[in-house]
This record gives C-alpha cells, structure tokens and sequence, in this order.
C-alpha cells in the first residue's frame, strides 16, 4: 500500500485492503511511503519514498528519504540516512547508517556507526586535514 498522507496525530490503525500497520503518536510518515503489513511506528519520522516490509517494528528512529527496508526489522533508538538499504531479519539499536549503506540480511548491531565504504577516505582525510593542530598543522589538499 502507498501512504501518502502525513501522520503527527495520537496512535491509531491504518487499515485498508492491502495493509494493516501502526502508527504511535507524535509519529510521522512522509509522502509516498510503502509500508507491508504488520509494521508499527512509535516516536519516530519516516521521511518520503521510504519501502518497508512486513512484520518491522520502528521504534524512536528517524528515517531520511529514499530508504529501502526489508522484511523483519526492528529499529530502536537509530538514524537511518539516505539511500540505506536494510536487510531481512535485521535488529539494530542506538545505531547511525550512513548515506547509500547496504545492512547485511540478518545483521544485529547495538551502538555503531555504519559506513560506506566509499565515504571512508573523505572522512579520513577531514579528520587528519582538522586534527587541531593550530597554524603548523601541514597543508594536506596539496
């Protein structure tokens, strides 16, 4: 089913024929998001074209636009940012993903930040590049 409504309001039952999902209060769902059945939303925001699966429990999270999430997921206290694709069976809590990360299918993770790969050398080269060294820190965009 496509939501396309927003939901800020107190915790209610959507149903229709394709679908039957919770949404808690001072949730939010955005615009065109595709949610299977048996999913719930406490305190949370789900940001636009967001696909979830059936059977996933979200829980105090943000989700950024664009996120893919399969099915049996259960997502306490994390940041999901843009393009993030979560695996089946999936349990990650107090946790960030990064831009365009792929959560491995049955992955269970508690307090990390999930990087691309390709979003490594950037943060690197800014951690040495800022190291606080004042005025003789060396010049490394040469």
């Amino acid at each position: 089913a496509v939501v396309s409504t927003q939901s800020t309001g107190v915790f209610r039952k959507i149903t229709n024929s394709f679908c039957l999902f919770q949404v808690g209060k001072c949730s939010r769902l955005g615009n065109s998001v595709k949610i299977a059945e048996k999913c719930s939303f406490k305190r949370s925001f789900i940001g636009d074209r967001v696909q979830i699966g059936p059977h996933c429990k979200i829980v105090d999270t943000v989700i950024m636009d664009d996120v893919t999430i399969e099915d049996n997921v259960s997502l306490t206290n994390c940041i999901v940012c843009k393009g993030v694709v979560i695996r089946n069976k999936c349990t990650l809590k107090d946790s960030r993903i990064c831009d365009g990360f792929e959560v491995a299918s049955g992955s269970d993770y508690v307090g990390e930040s999930l990087v691309a790969d390709s979003e490594i050398p950037n943060m690197m080269s800014f951690s040495i590049y800022n190291s606080g060294r004042g005025s003789d820190a060396e010049d490394l965009s040469k």
